[in-house]
């Protein structure tokens, strides 16, 4: 646990593991279900327990936990619960009392059956069936997560006008007049269009009705349709009744530069997007709008220099309070990596080489604080080796949500270089080597969806040949988690 911790300060911790797992407070108290586990007392989580920890006075207080063995008490009535401790005998039924004020267990037997005819007696009626069991509570919100992802195209387009797009299961519905950018990036052309809703959609529709347009050329199955402004209702979000959400927002990466000839070298990494963390109040707010950073397309190839592009700055709008996630910079052709994300982008000089490092600061995760921000690392560059002739491979991109690898070259004109690869939320993407045989660079793959990476660089080709084109960063994600 956290040695340090402020007043009010939350910590989570769910066991994913396959094995039980034991904590210890540190240098600080744990108290679960009123018993205080000392700070050397280690306390074991079971295999798929969560807990949430509040600090307050010198102890870390458990409030929230899936741990059913540590809740106390009986569900009474008003809460779908029974309002007992004990069960009934074999055969009892749990019905009304006769008070009508609880439930109690008895043994249920039918009415006894009229008088017959004068003379004889009626027989005795049959027992009646016992009653079914009543319906289960449902379960409070706390720790449960969202996660707000771009929709795909589930049937390629045409290339002529368009009123309607297939689509892979929302999920999220989505308002008329809501604005998404179809985004498609090739190696050679990067196609952007913007397209509004002509009506809502439901969530899990596999359609949706756009104003008529003519797509740029025929986008694929799985291109994105990243939501540019989208409202979103929290009824279609697994929270109950939801007090407050820590919001996560994360900027589109930035996508790889190309590599150029043997003279001009190889192509560096896009920088990853920024992430920005902050808890909002949901007061009496029913939606919410959403902006999802676009993902920076790669450069294509050509034998000289060319940068990838930026990213795009991913939003959230909720019960008044805005979070913005900046961007990441798309890699530069000059044996460096793409500048990590910023509102305001720097630009490093040509004598940088990707630097590689983060930095994450804390004030305060409230929705009057300023909000936790991780500033991601650049993308990878070029190192020159010991002789001066450029043939290393590429430094690997570093950071939090880091940048895609740059990538070496041979001196000679027999080998070329490959992509590097891109950047993951972790890490970033690992630098390319220097290839074998002749001709063009290797071309870079793109990052995957919503994960905010930078796009890896393109290799070098040998002699005047082209280089690889880079690859394009991973467009913004939002993730919601509540937590009251």
């Amino acid at each position: 646990m956290p040695a340090s911790p402020q007043n009010g300060a939350i910590y989570q911790i769910k066991n994913l593991s396959a094995y039980t797992v034991n904590i210890l407070g540190g240098t600080n108290s744990i108290s679960i279900a009123n018993t205080v586990y000392g700070a050397s007392t280690p306390y074991t989580i079971p295999v798929g327990a969560a807990y949430t920890f509040n600090w307050t006075g010198g102890v870390w207080y458990c409030f929230v936990t899936t741990d059913l063995g540590k809740v106390a008490g009986t569900l009474p009535i008003a809460n779908g619960g029974t309002g007992l401790n004990t069960l009934g005998t074999a055969g009892q039924a749990l019905v009304v009392n006769s008070g009508a004020t609880g439930l109690t267990y008895t043994s249920v037997v039918g009415t006894q059956g009229a008088q017959g005819a004068q003379g004889s007696t009626g027989a005795q009626g049959s027992t009646g069936a016992q009653g079914a069991q009543g319906a289960s509570g449902s379960s409070g919100g706390a720790g449960k997560s969202f996660t707000v992802t771009s929709p795909t195209l589930s049937v390629a387009t045409t290339t002529g006008a368009t009123t309607s797009l297939s689509v892979n299961a929302l999920p999220y519905g989505m308002a008329s007049g809501d604005t998404l950018n179809i985004r498609y990036w090739n190696g050679t052309t990067l196609y952007s269009q913007l397209v509004t809703l002509s009506s809502s959609a439901a969530k899990g529709a596999t359609s949706i009705s756009v104003s008529s347009f003519t797509p740029s050329v025929a986008y694929p199955i799985g291109t994105e349709l990243i939501p540019i402004s989208v409202t979103l209702a929290i009824s279609d979000t697994p929270f109950v009744s939801p007090v407050t959400l820590i919001t996560n927002v994360v900027g589109g990466g930035g996508g790889g530069a190309a590599g150029g000839n043997q003279t001009n070298g190889p192509g560096g990494g896009g920088a990853g997007g920024m992430w920005v963390e902050q808890a909002i109040p949901v007061g009496s707010a029913t939606t919410m709008k959403v902006t999802l950073g676009v993902f920076g397309a790669g450069s294509p190839s050509g034998t000289g220099l060319s940068a990838g592009k930026n990213g795009g700055v991913s939003t959230l709008v909720l019960n008044g309070y805005t979070v913005t996630a900046a961007h990441g910079e798309g890699g530069y052709g000059s044996y460096q990596g793409g500048a990590p994300g910023s509102l305001t982008p720097s630009t490093y000089s040509s004598s940088q080489n990707g630097n590689g490092s983060w930095a994450a600061w804390l004030a305060g995760i409230s929705a009057t604080a300023s909000p936790l921000q991780y500033q991601p690392g650049v993308g990878g560059g070029q190192g020159p080796s010991a002789s001066g002739t450029w043939n290393s491979a590429g430094l690997n991109g570093l950071g939090l949500m880091g940048g895609g690898g740059g990538q070496g070259f041979a001196a000679t004109t027999t080998n070329k270089g490959l992509a590097g690869s891109p950047g993951s939320y972790t890490q970033g993407g690992a630098a390319g080597v220097t290839g074998t045989g002749t001709g063009t660079g290797g071309n870079a793959t793109n990052a995957s969806p919503n994960t905010g990476s930078g796009g890896a660089g393109g290799g070098s080709g040998t002699g005047t040949n082209a280089g690889g084109y880079g690859g394009a960063g991973g467009s913004g994600y939002i993730i919601l988690t509540q937590v009251a």
